[in-house]
C-alpha cells in the first residue's frame, strides 16, 4: 500500500515548493465501493427537477447499499433508470463535498430480469443499508424473511 506522495511544485528557480501527503495505514480512509441489485421507485419525498423529472429511490434487493440512495430525476433518466424496474448497480464514493457530506456515484450496470434477478441475489446476498453518517450497517432481510412461526414444516 502506498502512504506517501510527494508532490513538487516549482515556481521560478528560487522557489520550489514540496507538499507531502501522509497517510496512516492505522487509519486509511476508507471509500465505499460496492455492487447491489436494486428496485427503482419514485421517491414523494422531493419535488421534480428544473426538468420536471421526479426524484428516484434505489431500494436495495440484494448486496450493500447506503442510506442516501435517491437520485435526481433527470440525473436517473440519463443513467438508464426507469421507475419499478430492478438494475445491477455499482456505488462508488466521490470525493466529500463541504456543503453536502459523502457523495456517491450511482452505476448503472444493467436491467435484471427473471433468473437473472434471483442469480444476482444469490451472488450478492442479503440486503445491507449502510448509514453514510455513522458507519453502521441495518440489515433489511428481516423486511424480506416470513416469521419463524409461518417458515413450511415438512410431514413426511
Amino acid at each position: 500500500m502506498v502512504t506517501e506522495f510527494v508532490t513538487l511544485i516549482r515556481f521560478d528557480y528560487r522557489f520550489t515548493v514540496i507538499i507531502l501527503i501522509n497517510q496512516n495505514p492505522l487509519n486509511p480512509i476508507i471509500m465505499f465501493n460496492e455492487i447491489a441489485l436494486v428496485t427503482t421507485s419514485e421517491w414523494n419525498g422531493g419535488n421534480a427537477d428544473k426538468n420536471g423529472a421526479k426524484p428516484m429511490f434505489l431500494k436495495a434487493v440484494a448486496g450493500k447499499n447506503i442510506n442516501k440512495s435517491i437520485l435526481a430525476g433527470t440525473l436517473a433518466a440519463n443513467s438508464g433508470f426507469e421507475l419499478n424496474k430492478t438494475y445491477l448497480v455499482q456505488i462508488s464514493e466521490k470525493e466529500a463535498n463541504k456543503e453536502y457530506g459523502r457523495q456517491f456515484q450511482f452505476t448503472n450496470l444493467g436491467e435484471q430480469k427473471g433468473l437473472d434477478v434471483i442469480k444476482a441475489a444469490k451472488e450478492l446476498g442479503s440486503p445491507v443499508i449502510v448509514d453514510v453518517t455513522t458507519e453502521e450497517t441495518v440489515n433489511e432481510q428481516a423486511q424480506f424473511a416470513a416469521p419463524s412461526s409461518a417458515q413450511p414444516k415438512t410431514v413426511f
